[in-house]
């Protein structure tokens, strides 16, 4: 395929770290949007039973013993327990050091006989196992002592794909980190503050409601009115309107109708959105690019460019948001799929949010 998107993460069945977690606002790689308090994460680290091997790492928020908040980095592991029946039983670890201290928390976890054993530091804390999980293994919560801070770990049922693993400490979700963490400026969109002239023309935009996550998608934008004079892109998504979260379009267009003059929009983005062409020739047809579904609803993330596609020949980071392909904005990795595999042309148009 053109691109490899994998498949969109679902939400836990009987658990939510969505709303078990909450949001830390404090250090400056992890900003929430300015009207809600939401934090735009990009991906947020989590491991998948499907995943052996795996490693990787994220940044977390902790407040120390002074009350000061650093970001701490929380490295995670994948394997199959090498004498398990049937590759029964997956470990899943979490490290980390904080105030100089290393901790370790530790899930096994059986994912036919549904059986859950969870380690603080190599000490065995928790052991339970039922026939019901057994016979239908939904997910489970749980919540753990370590080194002052309160763990909670997320076991939540895919289905046919296997199961998906969250941690969260101290109430703040782990935000995954890419590639060299140094060469990542933010692991959250973040948003920016912008002003639209009216004009008589109207603002030369349609806005669609987000199914995906918080905000309206720019959908369309006409060249020489306000909103491209402003920077707007296919693909933007406008969170707030005038100091105002709008719940639906109605309440945006009135919004918008009452403004006078001008009117304030905050944007997804930290800057203004940048277009990037990604040029497909003999040597690089394809484009060698792979994408995941954002945590919060906005854009794809760029996970992983390969070295021999089109893709390291551009502008493109790992961990840029891409809001839009060839003036079309995809609401799942199906769709964007499509969108690079109908591209006739030998270059593919892409928006990424701002990353300043």
């Amino acid at each position: 395929s053109p691109a490899a998107l994998a498949h969109e993460n679902q939400p836990p069945r009987n658990s939510s770290p969505a709303a078990g977690c909450a949001s830390a606002t404090k250090a400056f790689l992890l900003t929430p949007f300015t009207q809600s308090g939401r934090r735009l994460s990009k991906l947020v680290l989590r491991a998948d039973s499907n995943g052996v091997g795996e490693q990787s790492a994220g940044l977390v928020e902790l407040e120390d013993e002074s009350g000061s908040v650093q970001l701490v980095r929380v490295d995670q592991y994948v394997e199959i327990e090498s004498d398990s029946l049937l590759s029964n039983m997956v470990r899943v670890s979490w490290e980390w050091t904080a105030d100089g201290n290393s901790h370790q928390v530790e899930l096994r976890h059986g994912r036919h006989s549904g059986i859950r054993k969870l380690y603080v530091n190599q000490v065995l804390e928790e052991r339970t196992k039922g026939l019901k999980r057994m016979l239908s293994d939904t997910g489970s919560y749980h919540v753990l002592q370590v080194g002052g801070h309160q763990c909670e770990v997320f076991v939540s049922s895919r289905t046919y794909e296997g199961f998906e693993y969250e941690l969260c400490i101290d109430g703040n979700r782990i935000e995954q980190i890419f590639g060299d963490p140094t060469g990542v400026q933010a692991l959250d969109v973040g948003s920016r503050l912008m002003k639209i002239t009216k004009e008589a023309d109207g603002l030369g935009m349609t806005l669609r409601e987000n199914q995906r996550g918080p905000g309206f998608i720019v959908w369309s934008v006409e060249s020489g009115l306000a909103a491209s004079k402003a920077g707007l892109n296919v693909g933007d998504v406008v969170l707030s309107l005038a100091g105002e979260l709008p719940e639906n379009i109605e309440e945006l267009v009135a919004l918008v109708s009452a403004a006078i003059g001008s009117i304030d929009m905050e944007v997804a983005g930290r800057s203004i959105s940048t277009p990037v062409t990604l040029y497909r020739d003999g040597s690089h047809g394809k484009l060698g690019l792979t994408l995941l579904p954002t945590s919060c609803g906005i854009g794809f993330v760029v996970v992983d460019i390969d070295s021999r596609g089109a893709a390291a020949q551009s502008d493109l980071r790992l961990g840029d948001i891409v809001l839009s392909m060839n003036s079309q904005v995809p609401t799942n990795c199906r769709e964007a799929i499509k969108i690079f595999a109908k591209s006739a042309e030998q270059q593919v148009h892409l928006v990424i949010a701002g990353r300043q």
